[in-house]
């Protein structure tokens, strides 16, 4: 893999990212087309929390790698440093003023505590309540 890629991997490692920055990046990436897919998966966490680390992280994880990568590529003239600035640069600009941002992160994170408020094994009653 290029030396350019390899120093976009190393800097923004997706898959240890933040739920809160990989979300951000999610919706800077976000596109037109692709913009009902995202509101729908916001919109299926309600009923089922649990998708957001069994399936979701994993779909937000390479659809964000993917479009990193394009925007890499369209921004040859770049380097590599300065690209990841201004990606990081527009994700701070994205979490204080995009409304859409902000109301996911809002629902993730009401939703992340409820899943932790839960019930858990009890040797007591011998079964899980979850």
């Amino acid at each position: 893999m290029p030396k350019r890629y390899e120093e976009l991997k190393s800097q923004i490692p997706v898959s240890r990212l933040s739920i809160d920055v990989l979300l951000a990046l999610r919706v800077l990436y976000d596109k037109p087309e692709n913009d009902v897919e995202l509101h729908q998966q916001i919109t299926e966490l309600s009923r089922e929390p649990s998708k957001l680390e069994r399936e979701y992280r994993s779909e937000w994880e390479a659809y964000v790698l993917r479009e990193l990568v394009l925007d890499l590529k369209q921004n040859t003239q770049r380097s590599p440093a300065i690209f990841i600035d201004s990606v990081l640069s527009r994700i701070e600009s994205l979490k204080e003023s995009c409304p859409y941002y902000k109301a996911y992160k809002q629902q993730i994170h009401k939703l992340r505590l409820q899943m932790t408020a839960l019930p858990s094994y009890s040797p007591r009653l011998g079964a899980s309540n979850l």
